[in-house]
């Protein structure tokens, strides 16, 4: 048929006078429905299935009234303009859904096997949801280690970083747009708690002071880019290491008499106690 007018159908349509086959529908049916032949039909059909792309003119989305009661299967596909709308109380989706304007279908939410969720754009899986079990589940972000960089946004501004993910360089920025660490803080870093604390195997460097109640180290504290100048910490002794030269040697010895020497090394070093008027109360030469 080319054309179902409304003469054609006997309404209203009710149980066994539906066509409920979809093959029969494909089959039998071609052309198109009618904006008044279908007037009301909502409202009488329970269940049914439509092989194929269901279309008509808009006059059909004001001019159809009813629901369909026991659920309407579609295995092709619905479409419509973008100001079509619809209310529906569940929509399921064996595969996903799809950005519609996206021909090469790289845009969507998708359903993989299993308790999972996919959301892509672009063809960049940005965020993938694992329910694995009852114990353990998964929520990774980036999923395809693509050159992602993932960033959080505060109330405070437009285009803040309060937190920064670089996925290229694999540096974390807190306030930082720009981590040039792996972890860089644009800020102040406060650790509390009375087993809080920082350890660390490698440098730690500050442009500002640092502050404590307590400063451990296992033996050294260097002048910053001067190697050869130093405290030097070991069980119970200090030596004050100057320009390489030890000046003063701190020894507590495992018994008495403990010592304190100067010049540790022989080098020509002179030895000075001075007054309040800035003069030598007491001198050593070195040299002679």
């Amino acid at each position: 048929m080319a054309d179902l007018k409304s003469k054609q159908i006997k309404f209203p349509l009710t149980g066994t006078s539906i066509v409920s086959s979809s093959a029969q529908i494909a089959t039998d049916i071609s052309g198109s429905l009618s904006a008044a032949a279908i007037v009301g039909l909502g409202a009488n059909i329970v269940s049914g299935s439509i092989d194929g792309t269901l279309s008509s003119s808009a006059q059909i989305a004001t001019d159809i009234s009813g629901s369909f009661t026991s659920g309407f299967e579609f295995t092709g596909k619905i479409s419509g303009s973008q100001a079509s709308t619809g209310s529906f109380g569940r929509v399921d989706a064996a595969d996903g859904f799809y950005h519609s304007n996206d021909t090469a279908n790289e845009t969507y939410i998708n359903f993989p096997t299993g308790d999972k969720i996919d959301i892509v754009a672009g063809g960049v899986n940005f965020i993938h949801a694992w329910q694995r079990d009852s114990d353990f589940n998964k929520l990774i972000f980036n999923q395809d280690n693509t050159d992602t960089d993932i960033i959080f946004r505060s109330a405070n501004g437009s285009n803040n970083k309060l937190l920064y993910l670089d996925a290229s360089a694999d540096n974390i920025g807190i306030k930082e747009g720009v981590p040039s660490a792996s972890l860089h803080i644009a800020g102040n870093l406060w650790i509390s708690g009375s087993s809080g604390h920082v350890t660390a195997s490698g440098d730690i460097s500050a442009s500002g002071d640092v502050t404590a109640d307590n400063l451990y180290t296992s033996q050294y504290i260097y002048h910053t880019d001067d190697s050869n100048t130093y405290l030097n910490f070991t069980a119970d002794r200090l030596r004050f290491q100057i320009g390489g030269i030890s000046y003063i040697d701190l020894n507590d010895a495992s018994a008495a008499p403990h010592d304190i020497t100067f010049n540790d090394g022989g080098n020509n070093v002179d030895f000075t106690i001075k007054g309040t008027s800035n003069n030598p109360l007491f001198k050593t030469d070195a040299s002679t």
